[in-house]
């Protein structure tokens, strides 16, 4: 497809008309025939991203889709029930003639993590099929008791604590790494048991907390997350495989997650006076809603504070006032591609959106319902405009700040909803409709203080 004789991947989309986006994306959909949303995005080459879609249309992607002219019919951007993820199962296993691991089943454009919330874990769907399961599971599904059930049951078998050489001969059973990096090595996993540690070898020079604290050391010396290669060159620190097992999780970024928070609260405390004393009078349970919003809050002024100061300027907790209103925002940055308004949500569990743009909330042992933050977030913009004028781009986020939170349903919203981790590359590659002039940028900044209230400048 060309436009104006130049061909469409050289052409930015903010110069296309809508009709000229609309037919590209038509084109680009029909060429692929996706399995869905998340299949689409990872293949496409010409479209742009989904969240400047929502933002341009303002509407969700298969609204998006339907502007476009696509039938209802070629859309598969719709929740399946079991035995329609059990039919994409056996047809993947038909195709492929083995059970699909976790891997293949993604790069035939299908979610693991949405079998995971359905059939419990991917193994048990794998069985529903009446499929042999591969003998190593890459996602852990299991908690530590289940671990250490099944170890313990293992181990009652067989007559003697299992070794992790033995444990790796077991068929259908996690690998030993997997118990090792859960409960911080073999030894200590003996011990939690109940059973006989096995002796021998020397004693470590490190402990978790001498970890922790060389990490953050580090952190600010780079001012960001240490790399696996630059952990395992740097002579202070372990192995990445040794400070996995002393965390006992399975991912570094489950580490640098302790870290973050770890480094937050430390500065939340150091900042006594953040709080008001009239928040002594509250109940427990609204003290630690108050202390979960800090919490996320600081976390996300965490990461702004890493932008380009010389691109961008960053507002923490404000209040802006114009036309006789105020709003509280949580996070504003001012750049030279848009200005972007943060607000942020500590919720925890799974964040659900359907199709009519209800919110729901799934943890373990409870369900409900959340109010749509869009119209707050719409109050917000409304009152940044009458500050800085209609003319400059305004781009909402919504960063999810707790590492617990599982988002779904992104397509059926406008919103630019993300974790909190996403957010600077969401900022510096943001490609807004007009670019803000530095004069500018002084003009806004200006108008902008002269409308604050409260700011807290004390950032991360």
């Amino acid at each position: 497809m060309k436009v104006g004789g130049t061909k469409m991947k050289n052409i930015k989309p903010k110069v296309l008309s809508d009709n000229e986006l609309l037919k590209m994306l038509k084109e680009e959909y029909m060429q692929l025939k996706p399995t869905g949303c998340w299949d689409f995005f990872k293949r496409r080459k010409k479209t742009p991203s989904l969240p400047y879609l929502k933002k341009r249309f303002g509407v969700p992607f298969n609204k998006i889709l339907l502007k476009a002219g696509i039938h209802e019919k070629e859309l598969n951007f719709v929740r399946r029930d079991k035995e329609e993820y059990i039919e994409i199962i056996n047809n993947l296993y038909q195709k492929l003639g083995h059970t699909p691991s976790e891997q293949e089943f993604s790069n035939n454009g299908y979610s693991p993590t949405v079998i995971t919330k359905i059939f419990g874990s991917y193994n048990n769907a794998m069985r529903e099929c009446g499929l042999e399961p591969n003998k190593y599971q890459s996602k852990v599904s299991e908690g530590k008791k289940e671990l250490l059930k099944i170890y313990k049951d293992i181990s009652n078998k067989v007559g003697k604590p299992v070794s992790a050489k033995e444990l790796n001969s077991f068929e259908g059973i996690y690998s030993a790494t997997v118990f090792s990096l859960r409960f911080g090595g073999m030894n200590n996993l003996r011990k939690i048991v109940g059973f006989e540690e096995a002796h021998g070898g020397n004693k470590s020079q490190y402990s978790k907390e001498s970890i922790i604290e060389i990490l953050i050391e580090e952190y600010y010396r780079m001012k960001r997350h240490l790399t696996k290669m630059e952990i395992e060159k740097n002579e202070r620190l372990p192995s990445y495989i040794t400070i996995l097992k002393y965390f006992q999780v399975m991912k570094i970024a489950d580490v640098w997650a302790e870290i973050d928070k770890i480094i937050i609260e430390r500065e939340v405390l150091y900042n006594k006076n953040f709080f008001d004393k009239k928040n002594k009078t509250t109940s427990n349970s609204e003290t630690e809603i108050i202390n979960a919003g800090t919490i996320g809050e600081r976390k996300v002024s965490h990461y702004l504070s890493f932008l380009n100061p010389s691109s961008y300027k960053v507002y923490n907790n404000i209040i802006v006032k114009a036309g006789g209103r105020s709003q509280q925002i949580d996070h504003l940055v001012i750049g030279p591609n848009a200005i972007f308004h943060i607000e942020t949500k500590s919720y925890s569990g799974y964040i659900y959106i359907d199709r009519n743009e209800n919110w729901t909330k799934t943890t373990k042992h409870k369900y409900e319902l959340l109010d749509n933050p869009k119209g707050q977030i719409q109050r917000h913009e409304q009152i940044l405009k009458g500050v800085v004028g209609e003319e400059f781009e305004i781009v909402s986020i919504l960063a999810m700040a707790h590492k617990n939170c599982r988002l779904l349903g992104l397509e059926n919203t406008a919103l630019n909803v993300m974790k909190v981790e996403c957010i600077l590359d969401f900022i510096t590659s943001y490609e807004g409709t007009n670019s803000i002039s530095d004069s500018q940028l002084i003009n806004i900044k200006g108008s902008l203080e002269n409308s604050i209230e409260i700011v807290d400048t004390n950032v991360i």
